[in-house]
């Protein structure tokens, strides 16, 4: 539902049963890919198939996740992220300099619009040890 999300965010209306038809189509067996079975190659070919690009940004520094990620919603480009150590997909939608906006419609909340501290999305999105960050901004071909 992350890149459904993302997609809103361009005003693509795509339904989600598309999506997921798409994603399956776009088999891969990565190791390590989320338990709901949605790698970024899958997500990648998904967005691809639309007519969009989802690029990948990696940095080690919480500063460069900061900034960056900043950069990109200010210029209005949605960013998927990975959390929980690679289970779970969520959608960066808006920033400021205290507080994330993060669209994520498939866990038991009431609101799918959430907001996360800058801390609380480091700690979510830290992959390994030292920590990596992974972004995935979605931008138009």
């Amino acid at each position: 539902m992350a890149l459904y999300h993302a997609l809103r965010c361009y005003g693509e209306l795509a339904q989600p049963r598309e999506l997921l038809a798409l994603s399956e189509f776009a088999n891969c067996e990565c190791e390590g890919a989320p338990k709901d079975g949605r790698c970024e190659h899958q997500l990648q070919r998904t967005a691809a198939e639309l007519g969009f690009r989802l690029e990948h940004w990696v940095s080690d520094s919480p500063a460069d996740l900061y900034t960056t990620l900043r950069r990109f919603l200010t210029d209005r480009a949605p960013v998927l992220v990975c959390v929980e150590h690679g289970a779970h997909w969520v959608c960066a939608v808006r920033a400021t300099s205290r507080n994330v906006w993060i669209a994520d419609s498939s866990r038991d909340q009431e609101e799918v619009l959430q907001r996360w501290t800058w801390r609380e999305l480091a700690v979510a999105l830290a992959y390994g040890l030292p920590a990596r960050f992974d972004l995935y901004p979605l931008m138009v071909e």
